[in-house]
C-alpha cells in the first residue's frame, strides 16, 4: 500500500480504492448520474436545438475569417448566410414561375393536330384547359360509373 495525499486528507489505500470510495460516497453523489437540468434551461433548449456538421478545413478557416473580418460570431454569419440563400431560393423560384409561363403546345388526342395554349393571357389559358379536360374524370368517378378506367397512349 502506498501512502497518498487527497483533498480529504492522507489516505494508506490505493489510487483505485479510494476512487471507488470517493465514486461511490452519497456526499459527493453519483459519478454517472447527469446533472439536474432547470425547467428553464430546458425550455430554452427546445426553443432553441443545438445545430451541428461538420467542414473540411479550407471551409471553417473560411468561416474563422468572414467572423473575424466582420467582428461578428459564427452564429450571427451563419443567420445572415441563411437569409441570402433563402432570399435566393426565393428569386429562383419567381423566376422559374416567370419563365415557365407563357406558350406550350399540346396534341389534339383526337386528331394529332396541336393546341397551342397561352398561360400569359390567363383567361384563355383558363379556356382552353376547361375545354381540353372538359370530358376529364376522377379514375374513382369512372369506377363508380361502372365503367374500366383505360389509360390511352
Amino acid at each position: 500500500m502506498t501512502r497518498r495525499v487527497f483533498s480529504g486528507g492522507v489516505d494508506n489505500r490505493s489510487v483505485s480504492e479510494a476512487l471507488i470510495t470517493w465514486a461511490c460516497n452519497p456526499c459527493y453523489g453519483d459519478m454517472m448520474s447527469a446533472r439536474r437540468i432547470p425547467p428553464s434551461r430546458e425550455r430554452y433548449e427546445k426553443k432553441n436545438p443545438t445545430v451541428s456538421f461538420r467542414v473540411s478545413l479550407t471551409q471553417r478557416q473560411r468561416l474563422k475569417a468572414i467572423c473575424a473580418k466582420s467582428g461578428q460570431p459564427l452564429s450571427i454569419v451563419l443567420k445572415e448566410a441563411l437569409g441570402l440563400v433563402e432570399t435566393k431560393v426565393d428569386e429562383a423560384y419567381r423566376k422559374g414561375y416567370r419563365l415557365g409561363l407563357g406558350r406550350f403546345e399540346l396534341p389534339c388526342a383526337g386528331c394529332g393536330k396541336t393546341t397551342t395554349i397561352d398561360t400569359k393571357n390567363h383567361e384563355s389559358a383558363r379556356e382552353t384547359l376547361k375545354k381540353a379536360f372538359s370530358t376529364w374524370k376522377h379514375v374513382e368517378c369512372v369506377r363508380s360509373a361502372g365503367i374500366t378506367p383505360t389509360i390511352t397512349t
